[in-house]
């Protein structure tokens, strides 16, 4: 699978293709101007898609404390009192949100050349993996 164009790069697309669009017009090459307009119609899709899937759909309660049961809400306004009344809430997503790449302890210490022995790589191995679990984690460890 070929990775994602970025943001700047669909935009980039959209303007050359809207500009072939509205030039293959002005000469009347209808053809062309119209699998323009259908290329340009797919990278809006394409944007659609992506700010609407980065945006929660709801947003469910973990902490139990509704009739200890967990409860969903499509409410910003309602998950965002929960928050405030110290509850734990877990934004839901139309697709899974993207998981930071973070290295093992081992990976990271190839990656870098070193090589501690003893207490010291043990010192070493117990800091990262706490903050690789962090990180992984979103800091909810």
């Amino acid at each position: 699978m070929s990775t994602p164009l970025t943001e700047s790069q669909l935009l980039f697309r959209l303007q050359d293709f809207y500009g072939a669009e509205q030039d293959a017009s002005k000469i009347g090459d209808h053809e062309f101007a119209q699998e323009c307009a259908d290329i340009v119609s797919v990278i809006r899709e394409v944007q659609a898609w992506r700010q609407a899937s980065a945006n929660p759909v709801a947003w469910r309660c973990d902490s139990g404390s509704i009739a200890n049961q967990r409860v969903v809400t499509v409410s910003s306004v309602v998950a965002d009192s929960w928050v405030e009344k110290g509850m734990e809430v877990t934004p839901l997503y139309i697709k899974p949100q993207p998981r930071p790449i973070v290295p093992t302890f081992d990976e990271w210490l190839e990656s870098r050349g070193s090589k501690p022995l003893g207490w010291v790589r043990d010192v070493m191995r117990e800091s990262y993996e706490a903050c690789r679990a962090a990180m992984l984690n979103g800091d909810k460890s």
